[in-house]
C-alpha cells in the first residue's frame, strides 16, 4: 500500500490550500527566480520564497487550528516536464510535495466546497462542477486543461466565477498548470524559507524562417539575440524578483520586463543594463488586482567584443591580405614557399574556431563568425593547394620584332653603260627586351577565392562593430541608470 502525505478533511484542508493561492500576495513576502542556462536548450531554475503564513481571522473559509498540518502552495507550476526538481527548507532539509493525485485530489475538493457555498459570498451549485474542475486540475498538459476549462465555462461556471475574481483566475492558472504544495504545521506569524530548483527546456529560436534568418544573423554579430520568458507570474508575491546569470564569455546588454495588470495599462520596467529586475504588487491587501498579474522577460544577448570574436576577425582579414598579396606576383614566386606561407594563417585561425569546454549559447552566438572564418580558411587551404601543386609559369611566347635597314651603293663602270653597286647595308636594332613569364590560368581562380574571402571578411567586420556599438550603448545606459536619471526608466 502507498503511503500519502494528504491527512485529515481534504474538503477543509483544499479549502484553505485554495485561499492562500488564491491570495498569494497577502502572505507570501518575497519570491526571487534565478535562471540560469545549463545548455542552450535548458534552463535551471532555482526559487526562494520567504512566507509569513496569515492569522486566524484571515481564512475566509475557515482557519486552521494551531499546529494543525496545512498544505501551503508554493506557486504554480507549469504541467510540463521538471526534471532534477527538489525543494529544501531554510536549513537545507529536503522537503517533500503532494503528488500529482494528491495534488489534484486537494485542488478539486477546494473548488467544489468554494463553487457549492463553503463561503458564503458564492451561490450553491450542489456539485454540478465537481467532475468538470476535477479533469480542469488533473488534465495531463495545458492544451487539454484549457479545452476543459472552456467546456466547464461555457456550461455555466462562468456564471459563479466573474471574470474580476482571483479564484477563477487561479483556476485558469490550474488549467496550464499545478499547485506546488508542501505540508507546514499552521503557527501564524511564523516565517518560513523554501528552495525549489528544477530544470525545463527552452527553445532556442522562434519557429519559422523570420526566427532561423534573425538566429543567423546574431549568430554574425549583427543584431542582439533576444530571448523571451513569457507568462511569469508576478501577482504570487508582495515582491517578485527575476535574476539571470550571464554564460561565460556571453554579455546580457539588456533586461526589460513587461507586466499586464487586470484591468490596467501594461507596465514596463527597463530596458536595465543588468540581469536582475523586479516588481510589486499594486495592492497586497486586494488580491483581486494582483493574482492575475503576469511578466515577461526580455533578454538581449551578445556575445563578448573580444576573445574569439575579435581574433577571427584580424586573422580572417590577416588571411584576405596574404590572399591578394599572392595573386598579384603569382609569376614571380616559387610554388612551395608560397603555399607554405599561405597556410600558416589558416592554421593560426582554426584554433579559434573550436574551443573545448565554451557554453552552448557563447558558441550559437559566434557560430556564424566561426563559419565565416572557415570559409577564409578553407579558400586559403584551397588556394595553397592549387599553388603548391600546379604551373605557376607559362613558358615565353617569342614576339616579332622590326629592323629598319637602309643601303649605301655607287655606280661603277664608263658613263654609257654605269652598273649600280652596293657597298653596304646599315640597321638600327632595338635594344632586346627579355622574356617574361606569364601567370598561369591559376590566377583567375586564386582571385576568385580572393574576392569570396574579402566578402566574408566584410561581413566579419559589419558583425564586429554592430556588436561593439551595442556594448557601447549598453554602457552608456548603465552610467545613466547608475547615476539616476528618470529617462532611463520606462513606465
Amino acid at each position: 500500500m502507498t503511503s500519502s502525505l494528504l491527512v485529515g478533511d481534504v474538503e477543509r484542508l483544499g479549502v484553505i490550500a485554495v485561499d492562500l493561492a488564491a491570495n498569494m500576495p497577502a502572505w507570501t513576502r518575497r519570491r526571487k527566480t534565478t535562471y540560469s542556462f545549463i545548455d542552450a536548450d535548458t534552463v535551471l531554475h532555482r526559487r526562494s520564497i520567504d512566507l509569513i503564513l496569515p492569522d486566524a481571522d484571515w481564512f475566509p473559509g475557515g482557519a486552521p487550528d494551531e499546529n494543525e498540518l496545512i498544505y501551503v502552495p508554493l506557486g504554480i507550476a507549469e504541467k510540463d516536464t521538471l526534471a532534477g526538481f527538489g525543494m529544501t527548507d531554510r536549513n537545507g532539509a529536503a522537503v517533500s510535495v503532494l503528488s500529482t493525485h494528491e495534488n489534484g485530489q486537494l485542488a478539486t475538493a477546494g473548488f467544489n466546497a468554494l463553487i457549492d457555498g463553503y463561503l458564503a459570498s458564492r451561490p450553491l451549485a450542489a456539485h454540478a462542477f465537481k467532475q468538470p474542475l476535477r479533469r480542469i486540475v488533473t488534465a495531463p498538459n495545458g492544451s487539454e486543461g484549457a479545452r476543459e476549462l472552456a467546456s466547464a465555462m461555457e456550461a455555466g461556471l462562468a456564471a459563479v466565477l466573474s471574470t474580476a475574481d482571483q479564484y477563477r483566475t487561479l483556476l485558469e492558472d490550474l488549467s496550464t498548470g499545478f499547485m506546488v504544495l508542501v505540508g507546514v504545521p499552521y503557527k501564524p506569524g511564523v516565517n518560513h524559507l523554501f528552495k525549489l530548483e528544477w530544470t525545463q527546456s527552452y527553445l532556442w529560436s522562434s519557429p519559422g524562417v523570420g526566427g532561423g534568418l534573425r538566429a543567423l544573423a546574431a549568430s554574425l554579430g549583427l543584431v542582439n539575440k533576444e530571448l523571451t520568458f513569457a507568462r511569469l507570474e508576478v501577482g504570487g508575491a508582495f515582491s517578485t524578483i527575476f535574476e539571470f546569470i550571464q554564460p561565460e564569455d556571453v554579455r546580457i546588454l539588456r533586461t526589460t520586463l513587461a507586466i499586464e495588470r487586470l484591468g490596467a495599462e501594461p507596465q514596463t520596467v527597463g530596458p536595465r543594463p543588468h540581469v536582475v529586475v523586479n516588481a510589486r504588487v499594486v495592492d497586497p491587501q486586494n488580491p483581486i488586482a494582483n493574482r492575475s498579474d503576469r511578466g515577461t522577460v526580455r533578454l538581449a544577448l551578445r556575445s563578448r567584443r573580444g576573445g574569439s570574436f575579435l581574433a577571427i576577425v584580424v586573422l580572417g582579414w590577416l588571411t584576405v591580405i596574404a590572399l591578394w598579396a599572392v595573386t598579384g606576383r603569382l609569376a614571380e614566386l616559387d610554388a612551395q614557399t608560397t603555399s607554405a606561407v599561405i597556410l600558416v594563417l589558416p592554421a593560426v585561425l582554426s584554433a579559434y574556431l573550436i574551443r573545448q569546454g565554451e557554453h552552448a549559447i557563447a558558441g550559437r552566438l559566434l557560430a556564424g563568425v566561426r563559419g565565416c572564418g572557415l570559409g577564409i580558411a578553407g579558400m586559403a587551404l584551397v588556394a595553397a593547394m592549387l599553388i603548391g601543386v600546379g604551373d605557376l609559369r607559362r613558358d615565353p611566347v617569342p614576339r616579332p620584332s622590326t629592323l629598319h635597314c637602309s643601303t649605301v651603293s655607287a655606280t661603277l663602270g664608263p658613263h654609257p653603260e654605269p652598273v649600280p653597286t652596293v657597298m653596304g647595308m646599315r640597321c638600327d636594332v632595338p635594344a632586346a627586351k627579355p622574356l617574361a613569364a606569364r601567370a598561369s590560368h591559376l590566377r583567375g581562380v586564386v582571385e576568385k577565392m580572393s574576392v569570396a574571402a574579402t566578402a566574408l571578411a566584410l561581413l566579419l567586420s559589419i558583425g564586429a562593430l554592430s556588436t561593439w556599438y551595442a556594448t557601447r550603448k549598453a554602457l552608456r545606459l548603465d552610467r545613466s541608470v547608475q547615476s539616476g536619471r528618470p529617462e532611463d526608466r520606462i513606465t
